[in-house]
């Protein structure tokens, strides 16, 4: 450990509920004490040689007494610190510690200037990192976890980490953030700390405002937007998006929550534009940490991405007073759903797209449907409508279908049927083999393999299947499907190209780890193929009518596994209530305009194994890392503190190694004392 620069070091406990049996070390004295020896009486003939002898052999005795008194005090100290742990901390005089959270979520995706959003926020880190002094301590940490990011390293190192950092399925809730941040803080080397969110700014507002009560934060305090790095003191949440059910009862507005934070107390003015509209306040006096909510009006027209100007006038601030905000807004989705269930309250899509207002719903019967009606809608929901209705399906495929067309259709039993082939055909898709989507079924596992290692985790080599013949994608990982389609899977893409689209499938029941979702949990996945296909090729999405569920899945359809309770999952409270709470999810996350990432609530496939908390998969060492960064049955993609207190290696001094060895060396000190007082 480099002490160069220290100003002082301080100790840590890393188990500090362990100092509670510190009055233990008191237990020896007490037993000394109370300890009361039998008197022997001995005659000798001479009292003076007597007194000699006593009182030498009475201080000998007492000495060794003393001595082995506190030895053991010693030993029972050196135990209570050993499992403390302690670790000497170095606070330096020049060097400070800047805290990272760089958001590496899907919803980092979204296409913004030159390249993705995450490309945007690697690059602005890049300078931001190549600005600091060498004496600067970077701690980083993403949406998944590595124990090496968590330590405190140099800018340059923390840079080559950056580079190797990869966009994750996993997503932290605010406060799961905020507990790695708390992590973050306790690792942090000097007094003076900085924060930097580098994110596109979804949820940081309540991460800010919990950071702002820390006491190091009073020190500095950004956030670092995908929108704007140019003002240090200053940073507007510009992605908090959310429709009318939440706050109001209009239905022509939507909001974007603006969250204002600076390092002083002065309140400021604010003035918002977008696109060349003034945007009427209700106030535009802010202070410091209060939320903005500005309407936005559906009447107005978006195109793709507009830009929004916010003008801030205040003594707090830089002559550069003008924030610069990304807003990417559709008017409304329009959903074609096609279905003979009129009735909202039978009607499982009807009650989800109906819960907000972001869809633009039309609702017809099959006989209702018309060649105008088709083309007029960027979804089309096909709910229970099979392929013996011939009119209805030429109707659809006869239409010139634009590539953001996302087409669902009811039942994976659809594609079974050979007048379905005849339709893709017709549209120019070649023929398509489906199987049983639990792919563990025709693809059997190896022995003691269980399914993460063949199916989740490797993308199944279904070329070499015959069966299949490189025809269509099918699996009942629909959330890895969508992963690797949006990476570029180079299997997916050439499927791609060779057949004109791309087939996702889903099982009508959790008879796998990722199970068959119902729509309620199948329209969020929706939107990530929506949103990343905007230049690509028509794309299929099967999907079951069903909304039943079982409470235990197959466990013989997934060797490794015995059982899965549905109180660790999300789905009670997807259908605790009425249609409002199962879509609960998409308010937050699930908006359109924004590529948004897949949530833990969305994904659907948390499991509670019968496996050891280390390894609960039962994956090999360098699939642990990708497994974790995915899953964690306990605390929903989070880690709590002593998760990660096991999982970061310290960099420390051991200093409870040489408690321990010190311990040995009184224990046997006292046995060799001992011994000599015997004789």
């Amino acid at each position: 450990m480099n002490f160069n620069n220290a100003l002082f070091l301080y100790m840590v406990f890393l188990n500090p509920w362990a100092l509670w049996a510190i009055p233990l070390v008191f237990l020896p004295l007490l037993i000394h004490l109370f300890n009361i020896r039998k008197v022997k009486t001995l005659y000798f003939s001479d009292n003076r040689f007597l007194q000699k002898v006593l009182i030498q052999h009475k201080q000998k005795q007492t000495l060794r007494y003393r001595f082995i008194l506190f030895t053991r005090m010693f030993l029972l100290l050196c135990i209570v610190l050993a499992f403390a742990k302690p670790d000497f901390k170095t606070v330096h005089k020049t060097s400070k510690t800047v805290i990272i959270y760089l958001d590496n979520s899907l919803s980092t995706s979204r296409l913004f200037n030159q390249g993705s959003v995450f490309f945007n926020l690697q690059n602005q880190l890049h300078h931001a990192l190549l600005k600091r002094s060498a004496d600067t301590r970077c701690i980083l940490f993403t949406n998944d976890i590595n124990s090496k990011w968590l330590q405190p390293v140099s800018p340059l190192q923390c840079s080559n980490y950056i580079r190797d950092v990869k966009q994750s399925v996993a997503a932290l809730s605010v406060d799961q953030v905020f507990k790695r941040l708390q992590f973050a803080l306790q690792q942090a080397q000097t007094e003076d700390v900085e924060f930097w969110y580098f994110t596109d700014g979804q949820g940081m507002q309540k991460i800010a405002a919990k950071t702002l009560a820390e006491p190091k934060s009073q020190n500095y305090f950004k956030i670092l937007n995908a929108d704007d790095t140019r003002n240090a003191n200053v940073s507007l949440d510009s992605c908090w998006m959310f429709s009318k059910h939440l706050h109001t009862q209009q239905t022509d507005t939507l909001y974007v929550a603006l969250t204002s934070w600076c390092k002083d107390a002065t309140p400021v003015k604010l003035k918002v534009n977008i696109d060349g509209h003034n945007i009427a306040l209700k106030t535009s006096i802010v202070k410091p940490a209060q939320k903005i909510c500005i309407p936005i009006p559906l009447t107005m027209t978006f195109k793709g991405q507009q830009f929004g100007e916010i003008t801030l006038e205040g003594d707090a601030f830089n002559a550069d007073n003008t924030l610069f905000f990304c807003l990417s807004v559709e008017q409304q989705i329009p959903v074609l759903l096609i279905s003979e269930d009129t009735q909202q309250k039978q009607n499982t899509w009807l009650q989800i797209l109906n819960a907000d207002s972001l869809f633009k719903v039309t609702h017809l019967k099959p006989s209702q449907c018309k060649p105008e009606s088709v083309i007029q809608n960027q979804i089309i929901i096909l709910n229970r409508i099979w392929p013996h209705n011939q009119n209805l399906y030429n109707t659809i495929f006869s239409q010139d279908l634009s590539a953001k067309t996302t087409i669902v259709f009811p039942h994976q039993q659809w594609l079974k049927d050979s007048q379905s082939n005849t339709y893709l055909s017709q549209w120019g898709l070649p023929k398509i083999w489906l199987y049983d989507t639990a792919l563990c079924r025709i693809a059997p596992p190896e022995k003691n393999t269980d399914f993460f290692n063949t199916v989740f985790l490797k993308w199944p080599t279904l070329q070499a299947m015959p069966q299949m013949q490189g025809h269509a994608v099918c699996t009942g990982n629909l959330n890895t499907a969508i992963l690797k389609f949006s990476q570029g899977d180079p299997f997916l893409i050439q499927s791609q190209n060779q057949h004109g689209g791309i087939f996702f499938c889903t099982s009508d029941y959790l008879d796998t780890p990722t199970g068959g979702m119902s729509p309620s949990l199948s329209l969020p996945l929706l939107y990530e193929m929506v949103f990343s296909n905007r230049e690509r090729k028509p794309l299929f999405y099967f999907t079951s009518q069903s909304v039943r569920m079982k409470t235990e899945y197959n466990a013989r359809a997934v060797p490794g596994y015995t059982h899965m309770q549905t109180a660790n999952l999300i789905y009670p409270q997807m259908y605790s209530n009425a249609a409002q709470k199962q879509f609960y999810f998409a308010k937050e996350h699930m908006l359109p305009g924004i590529y948004t990432s897949l949530s833990p609530t969305a994904m659907g496939f948390a499991v509670n194994a019968s496996r050891s908390e280390s390894n609960p998969a039962g994956l090999r060492s360098e699939d642990l890392e990708t497994w974790m960064s995915m899953h964690h049955f306990k605390h929903s993609f989070g880690w709590d503190e002593k998760s990660l207190n096991v999982m970061s290696s310290s960099t420390n001094i051991p200093i409870w190694k040489f408690l321990v060895l010190l311990a040995l060396v009184c224990l046997v000190t006292e046995s060799i004392l001992l011994r000599q007082l015997v004789k």
